[in-house]
Protein backbone atom coordinates (compact mmCIF):
# COMPACT_ATOMS: atom_id res chain seq x y z
CA UNK A 1 0.00 0.00 0.00
CA UNK A 2 1.60 3.29 -1.07
CA UNK A 3 1.66 6.32 1.28
CA UNK A 4 -0.85 8.34 -0.74
CA UNK A 5 -3.40 5.55 -0.49
CA UNK A 6 -2.90 5.18 3.27
CA UNK A 7 -3.44 8.94 3.64
CA UNK A 8 -6.72 8.70 1.69
CA UNK A 9 -7.92 5.80 3.84
CA UNK A 10 -6.98 7.80 6.94
CA UNK A 11 -9.01 10.73 5.54
CA UNK A 12 -12.06 8.49 5.15
CA UNK A 13 -11.61 7.12 8.68
CA UNK A 14 -11.39 10.65 10.12
CA UNK A 15 -14.42 11.76 8.12
CA UNK A 16 -16.64 8.92 9.31
CA UNK A 17 -15.22 8.87 12.82
CA UNK A 18 -16.23 12.50 13.32
CA UNK A 19 -19.82 12.05 12.14
CA UNK A 20 -23.01 10.41 13.34
CA UNK A 21 -23.37 8.81 9.90
CA UNK A 22 -23.02 9.78 6.24
CA UNK A 23 -24.50 8.60 2.96
CA UNK A 24 -22.22 7.63 0.09
CA UNK A 25 -23.26 10.85 -1.67
CA UNK A 26 -22.23 12.88 1.39
CA UNK A 27 -18.86 11.12 1.42
CA UNK A 28 -18.31 11.67 -2.29
CA UNK A 29 -19.15 15.36 -1.96
CA UNK A 30 -16.75 15.72 0.98
CA UNK A 31 -14.06 13.98 -1.07
CA UNK A 32 -14.53 16.38 -3.95
CA UNK A 33 -14.22 19.35 -1.58
CA UNK A 34 -10.99 17.96 -0.07
CA UNK A 35 -8.79 19.12 -2.97
CA UNK A 36 -5.51 18.09 -1.30
CA UNK A 37 -6.85 14.52 -0.98
CA UNK A 38 -8.91 14.08 -4.17
CA UNK A 39 -6.75 16.09 -6.56
CA UNK A 40 -9.99 17.04 -8.35
CA UNK A 41 -11.08 13.43 -8.90
CA UNK A 42 -14.38 11.78 -7.93
CA UNK A 43 -14.74 8.90 -5.51
CA UNK A 44 -16.31 5.85 -7.19
CA UNK A 45 -18.52 3.36 -5.36
CA UNK A 46 -15.93 0.62 -5.92
CA UNK A 47 -13.06 2.70 -4.51
CA UNK A 48 -15.14 3.67 -1.47
CA UNK A 49 -15.86 0.03 -0.60
CA UNK A 50 -12.19 -0.86 -1.14
CA UNK A 51 -11.10 1.86 1.29
CA UNK A 52 -13.90 0.91 3.70
CA UNK A 53 -12.60 -2.67 3.94
CA UNK A 54 -9.07 -1.45 4.57
CA UNK A 55 -10.22 0.66 7.52
CA UNK A 56 -11.04 -2.57 9.31
CA UNK A 57 -7.60 -4.03 8.53
CA UNK A 58 -5.61 -0.92 9.45
CA UNK A 59 -7.53 0.51 12.39
CA UNK A 60 -9.37 -2.39 13.94
CA UNK A 61 -12.58 -0.39 13.52
CA UNK A 62 -15.53 -1.37 11.38
CA UNK A 63 -17.54 0.77 8.97
CA UNK A 64 -21.17 -0.08 9.66
CA UNK A 65 -24.00 0.61 7.22
CA UNK A 66 -27.64 1.29 8.04
CA UNK A 67 -30.23 1.01 5.28
CA UNK A 68 -32.23 4.20 4.77
CA UNK A 69 -34.13 3.16 1.68
CA UNK A 70 -33.69 1.47 -1.71
CA UNK A 71 -30.00 1.94 -2.59
CA UNK A 72 -29.35 4.37 0.27
CA UNK A 73 -27.19 3.55 3.29
CA UNK A 74 -25.85 5.54 6.22
CA UNK A 75 -22.18 4.74 7.00
CA UNK A 76 -20.50 5.24 10.36
CA UNK A 77 -17.49 4.00 12.34
CA UNK A 78 -17.98 1.44 15.09
CA UNK A 79 -15.07 0.93 17.50
CA UNK A 80 -14.34 -2.10 19.57
CA UNK A 81 -15.21 -1.40 23.20
CA UNK A 82 -11.55 -1.52 24.15
CA UNK A 83 -9.21 1.42 24.96
CA UNK A 84 -6.14 0.03 23.19
CA UNK A 85 -7.96 -0.33 19.86
CA UNK A 86 -9.39 3.19 20.17
CA UNK A 87 -5.98 4.63 21.05
CA UNK A 88 -4.35 2.76 18.16
CA UNK A 89 -6.99 4.04 15.73
CA UNK A 90 -6.57 7.65 16.85
CA UNK A 91 -2.77 7.42 16.82
CA UNK A 92 -2.61 5.95 13.31
CA UNK A 93 -5.10 8.51 12.04
CA UNK A 94 -3.03 11.31 13.56
CA UNK A 95 0.18 9.94 11.99
CA UNK A 96 -1.47 9.70 8.59
CA UNK A 97 -2.94 13.19 8.93
CA UNK A 98 0.51 14.64 9.68
CA UNK A 99 2.23 12.65 6.91
CA UNK A 100 -0.36 13.95 4.47
CA UNK A 101 0.43 17.53 5.50
CA UNK A 102 4.21 17.31 5.78
CA UNK A 103 4.49 20.35 3.51
CA UNK A 104 3.40 22.50 6.50
CA UNK A 105 5.60 20.70 9.06
CA UNK A 106 7.01 24.03 10.25
CA UNK A 107 3.48 24.84 11.46
CA UNK A 108 3.00 21.56 13.35
CA UNK A 109 4.50 21.80 16.84
CA UNK A 110 4.98 18.52 18.73
CA UNK A 111 5.94 17.70 22.29
CA UNK A 112 9.19 15.80 22.82
CA UNK A 113 8.58 12.18 23.84
CA UNK A 114 11.18 10.42 26.04
CA UNK A 115 13.26 7.67 24.46
CA UNK A 116 11.31 4.37 24.51
CA UNK A 117 13.56 2.19 22.35
CA UNK A 118 13.04 -0.74 24.72
CA UNK A 119 9.23 -0.75 24.35
CA UNK A 120 9.15 -3.37 21.59
CA UNK A 121 11.35 -5.96 23.39
CA UNK A 122 9.34 -5.37 26.58
CA UNK A 123 6.09 -6.05 24.70
CA UNK A 124 7.59 -9.19 23.20
CA UNK A 125 8.61 -10.35 26.68
CA UNK A 126 5.08 -9.71 27.97
CA UNK A 127 3.55 -11.61 25.05
CA UNK A 128 5.85 -14.60 25.54
CA UNK A 129 5.97 -14.43 29.38
CA UNK A 130 9.74 -14.06 29.57
CA UNK A 131 11.67 -12.36 32.38
CA UNK A 132 13.48 -9.16 31.39
CA UNK A 133 16.84 -7.99 32.74
CA UNK A 134 18.03 -4.38 32.83
CA UNK A 135 19.91 -1.70 34.75
CA UNK A 136 17.82 1.11 36.23
CA UNK A 137 18.62 4.50 37.74
CA UNK A 138 15.64 6.37 39.21
CA UNK A 139 17.66 9.58 39.84
CA UNK A 140 17.59 9.51 43.65
CA UNK A 141 18.90 6.02 44.53
CA UNK A 142 21.90 4.05 43.39
CA UNK A 143 21.74 2.24 40.06
CA UNK A 144 20.16 -1.23 40.28
CA UNK A 145 20.49 -4.38 38.22
CA UNK A 146 17.03 -5.98 38.05
CA UNK A 147 15.22 -9.03 36.77
CA UNK A 148 11.44 -8.67 36.68
CA UNK A 149 8.42 -10.53 35.38
CA UNK A 150 6.81 -7.97 33.03
CA UNK A 151 3.05 -8.26 33.52
CA UNK A 152 1.88 -5.19 31.57
CA UNK A 153 2.77 -1.72 30.35
CA UNK A 154 1.04 1.56 31.08
CA UNK A 155 1.39 4.98 29.45
CA UNK A 156 1.28 8.03 31.70
CA UNK A 157 1.99 11.53 30.39
CA UNK A 158 3.70 10.30 27.25
CA UNK A 159 5.97 7.90 29.14
CA UNK A 160 5.68 4.14 28.90
CA UNK A 161 6.16 2.14 32.10
CA UNK A 162 6.60 -1.60 32.51
CA UNK A 163 5.04 -3.04 35.65
CA UNK A 164 5.84 -6.35 37.29
CA UNK A 165 7.29 -8.15 40.33
CA UNK A 166 10.92 -9.02 40.89
CA UNK A 167 12.00 -12.43 39.61
CA UNK A 168 13.03 -14.82 42.38
CA UNK A 169 15.43 -17.46 40.99
CA UNK A 170 14.87 -19.64 44.07
CA UNK A 171 11.09 -19.85 43.57
CA UNK A 172 9.76 -23.10 42.15
CA UNK A 173 8.53 -22.61 38.54
CA UNK A 174 4.79 -23.15 37.99
CA UNK A 175 2.92 -23.87 34.79
CA UNK A 176 -0.25 -22.10 35.84
CA UNK A 177 -0.83 -19.39 38.45
CA UNK A 178 -4.23 -17.99 39.35
CA UNK A 179 -3.13 -15.14 41.62
CA UNK A 180 0.11 -13.41 42.44
CA UNK A 181 1.46 -14.68 45.77
CA UNK A 182 1.94 -11.99 48.46
CA UNK A 183 5.71 -12.38 48.21
CA UNK A 184 5.51 -11.21 44.58
CA UNK A 185 2.71 -8.66 45.03
CA UNK A 186 4.90 -6.75 47.48
CA UNK A 187 7.68 -6.44 44.90
CA UNK A 188 5.57 -5.12 42.00
CA UNK A 189 7.10 -1.88 40.79
CA UNK A 190 6.77 0.49 37.85
CA UNK A 191 9.82 1.23 35.71
CA UNK A 192 9.86 4.00 33.12
CA UNK A 193 10.94 2.86 29.67
CA UNK A 194 13.16 5.87 29.04
CA UNK A 195 16.78 6.92 29.59
CA UNK A 196 16.67 5.62 33.16
CA UNK A 197 16.60 2.10 31.74
CA UNK A 198 19.81 0.68 30.28
CA UNK A 199 21.07 -2.54 28.74
CA UNK A 200 17.69 -4.26 28.63
CA UNK A 201 17.53 -7.81 27.35
CA UNK A 202 14.82 -10.45 27.20
CA UNK A 203 15.97 -13.62 28.97
CA UNK A 204 15.04 -17.23 28.23
CA UNK A 205 13.47 -17.53 31.69
CA UNK A 206 9.74 -18.19 31.39
CA UNK A 207 7.08 -17.36 33.97
CA UNK A 208 3.38 -18.11 34.35
CA UNK A 209 1.05 -15.13 33.99
CA UNK A 210 -1.51 -15.07 36.86
CA UNK A 211 -4.81 -15.91 35.16
CA UNK A 212 -6.97 -13.82 37.51
CA UNK A 213 -4.70 -10.77 37.44
CA UNK A 214 -6.34 -7.70 35.85
CA UNK A 215 -3.94 -4.81 35.05
CA UNK A 216 -6.78 -2.29 34.72
CA UNK A 217 -8.18 -3.29 38.11
CA UNK A 218 -4.70 -3.21 39.67
CA UNK A 219 -4.38 0.54 39.05
CA UNK A 220 -8.08 1.41 39.35
CA UNK A 221 -7.52 3.30 42.62
CA UNK A 222 -4.32 5.04 41.58
CA UNK A 223 -3.54 8.21 39.69
CA UNK A 224 -0.48 7.27 37.64
CA UNK A 225 1.94 4.36 38.01
CA UNK A 226 2.56 4.68 41.76
CA UNK A 227 0.90 2.17 44.06
CA UNK A 228 1.54 1.23 47.68
CA UNK A 229 0.22 -1.54 49.95
CA UNK A 230 -2.93 -0.48 51.80
CA UNK A 231 -1.02 -0.86 55.09
CA UNK A 232 1.30 1.93 53.92
CA UNK A 233 -1.17 4.26 52.19
CA UNK A 234 -4.89 3.58 52.29
CA UNK A 235 -7.37 4.25 49.51
CA UNK A 236 -9.83 6.93 50.61
CA UNK A 237 -12.32 9.55 49.49
CA UNK A 238 -10.82 12.93 48.60
CA UNK A 239 -12.92 16.03 48.05
CA UNK A 240 -11.81 19.27 46.45
CA UNK A 241 -13.53 22.56 45.79
CA UNK A 242 -12.96 23.82 42.25
CA UNK A 243 -13.75 27.44 41.49
CA UNK A 244 -15.94 28.59 38.64
CA UNK A 245 -14.47 28.33 35.13
CA UNK A 246 -11.82 25.82 36.29
CA UNK A 247 -14.61 23.32 36.95
CA UNK A 248 -15.39 23.30 33.22
CA UNK A 249 -11.88 21.93 32.64
CA UNK A 250 -12.38 19.25 35.29
CA UNK A 251 -15.67 18.20 33.70
CA UNK A 252 -14.21 17.89 30.22
CA UNK A 253 -10.90 16.27 31.30
CA UNK A 254 -11.47 14.16 34.46
CA UNK A 255 -8.20 13.60 36.29
CA UNK A 256 -9.23 10.11 37.48
CA UNK A 257 -11.96 7.60 36.50
CA UNK A 258 -13.48 7.80 40.00
CA UNK A 259 -14.14 11.55 39.65
CA UNK A 260 -17.68 12.62 40.59
CA UNK A 261 -19.13 16.12 40.74
CA UNK A 262 -21.12 15.86 43.97
CA UNK A 263 -22.11 19.51 44.40
CA UNK A 264 -22.48 22.59 42.19
CA UNK A 265 -23.22 25.97 43.76
CA UNK A 266 -26.37 27.48 42.23
CA UNK A 267 -25.22 31.04 43.05
CA UNK A 268 -21.40 31.11 43.09
CA UNK A 269 -20.62 28.64 40.32
CA UNK A 270 -18.03 26.54 42.13
CA UNK A 271 -18.12 22.73 42.23
CA UNK A 272 -17.06 20.00 44.64
CA UNK A 273 -15.44 16.93 43.09
CA UNK A 274 -14.92 13.62 44.85
CA UNK A 275 -12.30 10.91 44.16
CA UNK A 276 -11.66 7.48 45.57
CA UNK A 277 -7.97 6.61 45.29
CA UNK A 278 -4.60 6.39 46.99
CA UNK A 279 -3.39 9.98 47.54
CA UNK A 280 0.12 9.31 46.25
CA UNK A 281 2.62 12.12 45.73
CA UNK A 282 1.91 12.27 42.00
CA UNK A 283 -1.80 12.90 42.65
CA UNK A 284 -0.94 15.54 45.25
CA UNK A 285 1.37 17.23 42.73
CA UNK A 286 -1.46 17.20 40.18
CA UNK A 287 -3.69 19.09 42.64
CA UNK A 288 -0.87 21.51 43.48
CA UNK A 289 -0.41 22.31 39.80
CA UNK A 290 -3.82 24.03 39.80
CA UNK A 291 -2.75 26.53 42.44
CA UNK A 292 -5.46 28.60 44.10
CA UNK A 293 -8.08 27.51 41.57
CA UNK A 294 -8.82 24.53 43.80
CA UNK A 295 -9.06 23.89 47.54
CA UNK A 296 -8.66 20.52 49.27
CA UNK A 297 -11.62 19.96 51.62
CA UNK A 298 -10.96 16.45 52.92
CA UNK A 299 -9.48 14.26 54.28
CA UNK A 300 -8.29 16.46 57.12
CA UNK A 301 -4.67 15.28 57.00
CA UNK A 302 -4.38 16.12 53.29
CA UNK A 303 -5.93 19.57 53.78
CA UNK A 304 -3.46 20.26 56.61
CA UNK A 305 -0.59 19.09 54.41
CA UNK A 306 -1.62 21.58 51.72
CA UNK A 307 -1.83 24.37 54.32
CA UNK A 308 1.68 23.46 55.52
CA UNK A 309 3.01 23.38 51.95
CA UNK A 310 1.46 26.78 51.21
CA UNK A 311 3.05 28.26 54.35
CA UNK A 312 6.43 26.76 53.42
CA UNK A 313 6.14 28.25 49.94
CA UNK A 314 5.34 31.68 51.43
CA UNK A 315 8.44 31.40 53.65
CA UNK A 316 10.56 30.50 50.63
CA UNK A 317 9.45 33.67 48.85
CA UNK A 318 10.21 35.67 51.99
CA UNK A 319 13.80 34.39 51.86
CA UNK A 320 13.76 32.08 54.90
CA UNK A 321 15.12 29.07 52.99
CA UNK A 322 17.92 31.02 51.33
CA UNK A 323 19.04 32.41 54.68
CA UNK A 324 20.30 28.92 55.59
CA UNK A 325 22.56 28.61 52.52
CA UNK A 326 26.30 28.20 53.19
CA UNK A 327 26.98 30.18 50.02
CA UNK A 328 24.60 33.13 49.45
CA UNK A 329 22.76 33.55 46.19
CA UNK A 330 24.92 35.59 43.75
CA UNK A 331 23.83 39.25 43.93
CA UNK A 332 22.93 39.38 40.22
CA UNK A 333 20.29 36.67 40.80
CA UNK A 334 18.69 38.28 43.84
CA UNK A 335 15.02 39.11 43.12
Amino acid sequence: MNPSLSVKIAWLYELLNGSAGMTLEDIQNAYSRAKDISDGRTLSDRTFHYWKNHISKLYGAEVKSKRLGPGYYLYSIEHEDEPVSKWLCDTMAMQNAISGNIIIRDRILLEDVPNSKFLNPVLQAIKNCHVIEFTYNDYWDEEEHLLIKPLFVKMFRQRWHVIGPLYNPDAKPQRMVLRLPPSESDTIRSYAIDDRMKELKVTNIEFAYPELFDPKDYFSNNFSTLKFPESHLKTEFIRILVWENKNFYYRSVPIHPSQKEIYTSPTDGFSIFEYYLQPTIDFIQELRSHGNEIEVLSPKWLREQFISDINDMAKAYQGFDRSTLKTPLPPEYEP
